[in-house]
């Protein structure tokens, strides 16, 4: 049964009315890339901009607003996610469905979980089974996973048992540790394996095409100690060999990564390093900029391993298109690509 109430229905608005929050005096508004302040700070609750489209609360109410504020449709008896290729996630009496950008219920709340739609694609869970289904609600390639995870850059990560975990003895130890009977693989648009279910993973999307993995011996027992490396998904074979302690995902050609586990630098595609490490972490880099923490704090390093803004954060978030969104102390705002901050507190 739909439970939206529905006002109007408007074509949906481009990546050009990406809004951000804002907060003034407890109430939410929106500033746009420039950081002007383009809808008047009204509402209780308000989340980033998706699809063209906000969610946003207002005393008992709760429902969706294009970049003018004009309201969309109410959302009635049911929790609702950020929009993406077009559809929603909602929740209604413990299932989740799909609704379109008018409100209307186009996949019935027939799921246990349900992630968001990327390349025509969702991953979804019946409470036993994660599978894929395409904007009819069907499962789209037929076969069911343990681990199904959202489609990225037209590749999504997948896991199949293929044993039972068990234990094992750490070798120079006296303790235990359990060995995964999950093995992952990649695939793509059209269900067929990128990458064949015979490796582990340490990421859960493909980015620039990589994905980060970690390689079992021939008893299909974790290395001893376990490193990562990278395989290229388009032919399927290892990019970089496993020799990283940690890796961040590629974007644009570079990667963070660690040989130690303890600092961090930048690695590029055939896994040299470009900025040594030096960092106590460094973050997946958006829009050429990565975050990077030193001594406690955050900053903003340029893809060439130069710093963009000093680390003088509290907090300081991925680019979600052209901002990214800072703490520093009791102070909460957004920095833009040429390092200009808005603050709440200015508007």
């Amino acid at each position: 049964m739909l439970l939206l109430s529905v006002l109007e229905t408007l074509p949906l608005l481009g990546e050009e009315f990406q809004l951000y929050p804002v907060i003034k005096n407890e109430k939410y508004g929106y500033i746009d890339e420039n950081g002007k302040l383009v809808i008047e700070p009204a509402y209780d609750y308000a989340e980033a901009f998706s699809d063209g489209i906000g969610l946003v609360k207002q005393g008992s109410q709760t429902f969706f607003i294009d970049h003018e504020g004009n309201i969309l449709f109410y959302i009635k008896g049911m929790e609702a996610g950020a929009f993406s290729d077009s559809l929603a996630a909602v929740k209604v009496n413990n299932q989740w469905g799909y609704i379109d950008t008018s409100g209307t219920m186009v996949i019935e709340a027939n799921f246990k979980q349900a992630g968001p739609f990327c390349c025509g694609y969702a991953a979804v869970s019946d409470g036993e089974n994660r599978y894929y289904i395409d904007k009819t609600g069907k499962n789209a390639f037929g076969r069911f996973f343990v681990n199904a995870y959202p489609f990225h850059n037209g590749y999504a990560v997948v896991s199949i048992r293929v044993a039972e975990d068990h234990h094992e003895e750490v070798p120079g130890s006296s303790g235990l540790r359990v060995v995964s009977g999950l093995r992952h693989g990649v695939i793509d648009v059209e269900g067929k394996y990128a990458v064949a279910p015979e490796i582990m993973i340490s990421a859960t999307e493909v980015s620039d095409s990589f994905l980060s993995f970690r390689r079992f011996k021939a008893n299909r027992r974790f290395m001893e100690p376990t490193y990562a490396g990278f395989i290229d998904v388009t032919s399927g074979v290892v990019a970089i060999e496993p020799k990283f302690r940690v890796t961040g995902d590629f974007s644009d050609g570079i990667a963070p990564a660690s040989v130690s586990g303890e600092v961090y630098g930048i690695i590029d595609t055939e896994g040299d390093f470009i900025l040594e490490e030096k960092y106590d972490d460094i973050q997946t880099f958006h829009r050429g900029l990565g975050v990077f923490l030193e001594n406690g704090k955050y900053g903003y390093l340029n893809r060439d391993g130069s710093i963009f803004h000093p680390a003088v954060f509290d907090y300081a978030g991925p680019f979600n298109g052209p901002l990214a969104e800072i703490k520093h102390g009791d102070n909460s705002g957004y920095i833009n690509e040429t390092g200009k901050i808005f603050w709440f507190h200015d508007y």
